[in-house]
């Protein structure tokens, strides 16, 4: 006499509800707790490419002033128009034409570079309203310090810095653990 169990395929398995119901489960939970920390990473991400592109931007500006010998100036700019009366970057900046020092560009096609705002980001350049180059490449004022911190997100700031002669460097700063 042959059995129940003997007129079943061989390979016919599966799963009860309630064993994929637990799998589903274990995964949202794995998925609720990585989620946040990809979220974290994925906005670092976007403001370091924000910072570099401002690198950029400021060193095509020492290289334009060089190129064409006159004055260009980059400034935070939330109109991507006018130079903004703050030192917060995050909002958006400029490079321009500078050539009378007026500290704003005089006319739209004055403008070499704009950048729109940076989500969730605190961009800060001191007591700094500008970044200023002259023909020769060399940086207006004293050694200027842009630094981006990271609200939300951990990891160091990080900084560009401005020297004299007009060179930039870029740095993450490991030693500050957080931004003033």
């Amino acid at each position: 006499m042959r059995h129940a169990q003997d007129l079943t395929h061989p390979f016919d398995f599966g799963f009860s509800l309630l064993e994929l119901l637990t799998v589903l489960s274990l995964m949202m939970a794995l998925l609720s707790w990585v989620t946040p920390s990809l979220a974290q990473q994925w906005q670092r991400q976007n403001q370091t490419q924000a910072m570099h592109r401002l690198y950029t931007h400021l060193h095509r500006a020492r290289l334009t002033a060089v190129a064409e010998h006159t004055t260009v100036s980059a400034c935070p700019s939330h109109s991507g128009k006018r130079c903004d009366a703050g030192n917060r970057w995050d909002a958006g900046w400029i490079v321009f034409f500078d050539a009378e020092h007026r500290g704003q560009p005089q006319h739209n096609n004055d403008i070499i570079e704009r950048a729109d705002e940076i989500a969730q980001a605190i961009i800060t350049s001191g007591a700094r309203q500008r970044i200023r180059f002259r023909a020769q490449g060399t940086a207006y004022g004293s050694n200027g310090t842009i630094i981006l911190c990271h609200p939300h997100t951990p990891g160091p700031p990080i900084k560009i810095v401005i020297s004299n002669p007009g060179r930039l460097r870029w740095l993450e700063d490991a030693q500050l653990s957080r931004c003033n």
